[in-house]
């Protein structure tokens, strides 16, 4: 039982990054030159990050 419950929250974490990447929403607009796109990446690498075992 504990394995579903990891493998149910790596899919969340993943579901969750991906949205917020192609969100139109984003805590730093995609328009600012740079820093709009270090959201997503930190993002990404947090999702990274948790998800390796």
């Amino acid at each position: 039982m504990g394995k579903d419950n990891k493998t149910l929250f790596k899919g969340a974490i993943v579901l969750l990054a991906i949205g917020y990447a192609v969100s139109p929403v984003d805590l730093l607009p995609d328009i600012v030159p740079f820093i709009g796109t270090l959201d997503d990446a930190s993002i990404a690498a947090i999702a990274g990050y948790l998800l390796k075992d």
